[in-house]
């Protein structure tokens, strides 16, 4: 069940057995709101219902810790990268897409975070 993108950055998936209080299509439109161009540019969108454990190893700490919070996670895939002009930064993108992942309290609705991969 792990993500390997999300494993790198110390972010640990478990299985969550109760009901979220948040249904998955309030989790995609509470998404959608937070991250409209994501939303709009993304090839496809998945969810994914789970407990979220995350120590963050920046210092000073991006987040506090995460242990076994429900979250759905909202995960647009694919999302064009838009180049800086090439006069300003000539180097390409080593890849045209990237991903973006979403998650939020599966209680409240309220994003907990966002990691870009």
């Amino acid at each position: 069940m792990q993500i390997p993108p999300l494993l790198a950055e110390g972010i640990v998936l478990g299985h969550a057995s109760q009901t979220p209080a948040l249904s998955q299509q309030q989790a995609l439109f509470i998404a959608s709101q937070l991250e409209p161009d994501a939303a709009a540019k993304a090839k496809s969108v998945s969810t994914r219902y789970a407990l979220l454990t995350y120590n963050s190893t920046t210092t000073p700490a991006a987040h506090a810790p995460l242990r076994d919070v429900p979250v759905w996670i909202v995960w647009y895939q694919k999302i064009p990268l838009e180049a800086a002009s090439s006069s300003v930064d000539p180097t390409p993108f080593p890849q045209a897409t990237h991903d973006l992942y979403v998650f939020l309290d599966a209680s409240s609705g309220k994003e907990l975070m966002a990691v870009w991969a």
